[in-house]
């Protein structure tokens, strides 16, 4: 009797566990709209592409401690300075939440057959999908099968 109970308490402490990061893998706004701007960058028009067989699957989530919180803060500020002369501008965001920096794999396919994969990198909040994007990359080949 005390196996599925503690079964029972594993599954709703990693439930909880993971329910504080949001994952946006299925808000099209975030990441499939940040794909299809990287793609159309690249020359592939955005009417060319198939949203009906798009995917993005979350791969990893990291809580941010305080020290990196404090980090990408600076850093965020750093590339702003021209914009914005208040340093405290961003704390709002920053400062009053749990940040987690996340990476997702979304897969692009064309009307015209062609399959794109793409992973981004993102700084979320417990509610938020989009608060700093960081980094966009288009695989340009994949050695392993999925």
């Amino acid at each position: 009797m005390i196996k599925p109970i503690l079964l029972l308490s594993a599954v709703t402490f990693s439930s909880l566990a993971q329910a504080a990061a949001p994952d946006c893998s299925q808000n099209w706004n975030f990441p499939w709209n940040q794909a299809i701007s990287a793609l159309n960058s690249r020359g592939v028009p955005a009417q060319d592409i198939d949203e009906s067989k798009m995917s993005s699957t979350l791969l990893m989530t990291e809580k941010l401690s305080d020290e990196k919180v404090q980090a990408v803060l600076k850093r965020k500020l750093f590339l702003s300075r021209d914009l914005v002369k208040d340093p405290h501008y961003l704390d709002d965001v920053f400062l009053n939440k749990n940040i987690y920096f996340q990476l997702y794999k979304t897969l692009v396919y064309t009307t015209k057959g062609d399959r794109h994969v793409v992973l981004l990198t993102q700084y979320v909040t417990d509610g938020d999908c989009d608060i700093s994007n960081q980094q966009i990359y288009i695989v340009a080949e994949e050695v392993l099968p999925e």
